[in-house]
């Protein structure tokens, strides 16, 4: 009995140990360092499920812009079957993967609806920010609408008063005077920037206090906002698609977040570029022009020097070989024809060349030009809409005729045909609403990227 007694005892004398063992290992399981050469971040997920961004600071400025802690929040509210629901994610899974770099996949999970949500932040080993992509998979059996998804949403600690907001307006069709914008932030300080839409601002921006060190923000994606507002001694940052965004997840369909990325540096706003210009370089460039040290080449693009008359649209082969000629010797590497060296369109992914003004073919042209080292490219255009698979294939069809048939090295393109930028929705179209033509254009023209890069 007394043997029995204190195996009891001790059991409980043990227990508070054993308890303390376990919590400890629950929360380091809930817990995930991350760091590039020059980035350090802290990611958690509370009690309520919630990740959690701990710690962010530069491995050399002993500085964490989110002392205390900030929530990553995810989309908070969703339509099902005519209803408005709130989200309620629970953390299900962790998964770290060490291959050059490091990369940490969460997934959480929602019940009603049912919906799968996976985050990806990946560490380089070099220089650079933590890069986020997000993934939701619709399980619930049926369409899911989402609302107003964030892809960059937390709260920063001001170091000081002598904190400055950094961003950059690329003028698009719209000179600006100023071009690189340093705030001061006051008490009230608030600012939007609208991503392709009227104004153009870059999708980036960084915080400097007194040229020593700060932090910035990056969206990967074409058309949207960021914004920045001050309350006291912190600031909210935030990167997403437009407020009134909404789109619908199909059954059993995976949707994927605008990528963004967080980094913190030592120095001026200058330091802070060239870091990222080196993790960009690595990370978000085509290994052909990485890897190739004559990139960037010198072209010649021949939309003035070709066309019938000053400022046609029309280019004529009469002016194309003396031209090849002449910029030969002067080294330049590549030359593209630009609009209007076709006669029709023709059937989809077969281009019909101009033989009036091109009585030798783009064929002979492109050897011309090769010839000589030259690098040959055409201009294509047509208004095929990129929310639309049929649309899609056409165009893939299109870039692999100028590449396969008519000898191009490489294509150029604007959206001066609307669609290709802009699209459409409703039937027969990817996008539903015309708050989601923006989205599923730019979705639609990665994947005839990516696509065509394949193929």
């Amino acid at each position: 009995m007394k043997r029995i007694l204190f195996k009891i005892f001790s059991a409980i004398r043990l227990l508070p140990v054993f308890l303390l063992f376990v919590s400890l290992s629950y929360c380091q399981a809930k817990k995930w360092k991350l760091e590039t050469s020059d980035t350090k971040m802290m990611l958690g997920i509370n009690s309520l499920d919630n990740l959690q961004l701990l710690g962010l600071s530069n491995s050399k400025a002993d500085f964490n812009w989110v002392q205390g802690g900030t929530q990553l929040p995810f989309i908070r509210k969703v339509a099902f079957q005519e209803k408005t629901v709130q989200t309620m994610w629970k953390f299900k899974s962790a998964q770290e993967k060490h291959q050059d770099g490091v990369t940490l996949t969460l997934v959480f999970t929602n019940s009603f609806p049912s919906m799968e949500l996976t985050s990806i932040w990946y560490a380089t080993k070099e220089h650079g920010p933590l890069r986020n992509t997000q993934f939701i998979k619709n399980t619930s059996g049926k369409t899911i609408t989402i609302f107003k998804p964030e892809s960059i949403d937390f709260t920063a600690k001001l170091p000081g008063d002598k904190t400055r907001l950094v961003y950059i307006n690329d003028d698009a069709s719209i000179p600006d005077s100023i071009g690189v914008y340093n705030d001061l932030l006051d008490k009230s300080y608030s600012k939007t920037l609208r991503i392709s839409e009227v104004q153009d601002w870059i999708p980036f921006m960084a915080l400097n206090e007194d040229d020593k060190h700060g932090m910035y923000i990056g969206w990967e994606w074409s058309i949207g906002r960021l914004s920045a507002k001050k309350n006291l001694s912190s600031i909210n940052l935030k990167a997403g698609i437009s407020d009134d965004f909404k789109t619908d997840i199909d059954a059993g369909e995976v949707w994927e977040m605008p990528p963004a990325f967080i980094g913190a540096y030592k120095g001026d706003f200058d330091d802070c570029g060239n870091s990222l210009r080196k993790y960009l370089f690595k990370n978000s460039m085509p290994a052909l022009v990485r890897n190739d040290l004559s990139f960037p080449k010198a072209q010649w693009n021949a939309f003035a020097a070709l066309g019938k008359s000053q400022g046609s649209w029309d280019p004529v082969e009469s002016k194309y070989y003396p031209l090849i000629d002449d910029i030969a010797p002067l080294g330049f590497e590549e030359l593209v024809i630009d609009i209007g060296w076709w006669s029709s369109y023709g059937d989809p992914g077969h281009i019909i060349v101009d033989s009036v003004d091109w009585p030798q073919g783009i064929t002979a042209a492109a050897k011309y030009a090769k010839d000589r080292c030259i690098r040959f490219g055409l201009y294509d255009n047509e208004s095929e809409n990129l929310t639309s698979d049929s649309g899609k294939a056409e165009r893939i069809n299109d870039i692999s005729y100028l590449i396969e048939n008519l000898h191009a090295d490489f294509y150029r393109s604007d959206a001066t045909a609307g669609p290709v930028a802009a699209g459409t929705y409703g039937k027969h179209q990817r996008a539903r609403y015309k708050e989601d033509v923006s989205y599923w254009s730019i979705k639609g023209f990665y994947e005839v990227i990516d696509s065509v890069y394949r193929r």
